[in-house]
């Protein structure tokens, strides 16, 4: 057998094993990227999502370095301050929209993903995507 010939066989086998493992595969990229971002189908796909949209990684740092990933906002009732949660810097942005200068940068944990501003807009409440906490009643 000749070394074309085993090569041949050789991508004949890859190309029916990828066939294979795709769909199942894609599947499953598709319901993981929906429930990281909580939605019902979400348009990325795998490039973007993991090179693009994260900062970890050789990859990515070259890409984006300095990309903090908005991923909701809220308005303040005066519409002077815009407030941004920031899922890969892990942070709270609060933002004048006049002079469009970052005024705060506060941490609030591992994947912040919503926020809901108080009615007298001194408390954010930031809620975080893959954080596991255990509270003791009482405590």
């Amino acid at each position: 057998m000749g070394k074309s010939n085993k090569l041949l066989i050789v991508t004949g086998i890859l190309v029916i094993l990828v066939s294979i493992g795709y769909f199942p595969y894609h599947k499953w990229a598709r319901k993981h990227t929906n429930w990281a971002t909580a939605t019902e189908d979400h348009p990325v796909n795998c490039f973007s999502c993991h090179l693009y949209t994260i900062n970890r990684g050789p990859a990515a740092t070259l890409i984006n370095a300095n990309y903090v990933s908005p991923f909701n906002l809220a308005v303040s009732n005066d519409g002077s301050q815009l407030f941004v949660v920031s899922e890969e810097a892990n942070c709270l942005l609060v933002v004048n929209l006049e002079d469009q200068k970052v005024l705060h940068k506060i941490n609030v944990g591992k994947m912040p993903h919503s926020l809901v501003l108080s009615r007298d807009e001194k408390t954010a409440f930031v809620t975080n995507q893959l954080v596991r906490q255990h509270f003791k009643s009482g405590s």
